[in-house]
């Protein structure tokens, strides 16, 4: 089922400068969209959008989890991606 979910990403102070999230959208047929970022001296968190099919979508979170990212999501759902549709608002795993 092709889809979209959002998710909470944390990277450590050692992955800021390592291009995680081009190698994640290059690997699995999946896009991605950066909602928003913070970064400080100890690291970071990004909210991003992740679009394509279920299952590629599951194998590119556990992707990110080998690199050491903490993963937390999925937040929102998102159903008909071009109507805005939401289900499950705030979910979190």
């Amino acid at each position: 089922m092709i889809g979209s979910a959002v998710y909470n990403l944390t990277f450590n102070r050692e992955m800021m400068d390592t291009p995680i999230l081009g190698t994640i959208a290059r690997r699995f047929r999946i896009s991605l969209t950066i909602r928003r970022a913070s970064l400080s001296e100890e690291g970071g968190v990004a909210e991003v959008l992740l679009s394509g099919p279920s299952e590629e979508i599951e194998r590119a979170i556990a992707d990110l989890q080998t690199f050491g990212v903490t993963t937390q999501g999925p937040l929102e759902t998102v159903v008909g991606a071009a109507t805005g549709a939401i289900q499950n608002p705030g979910r979190g795993t």
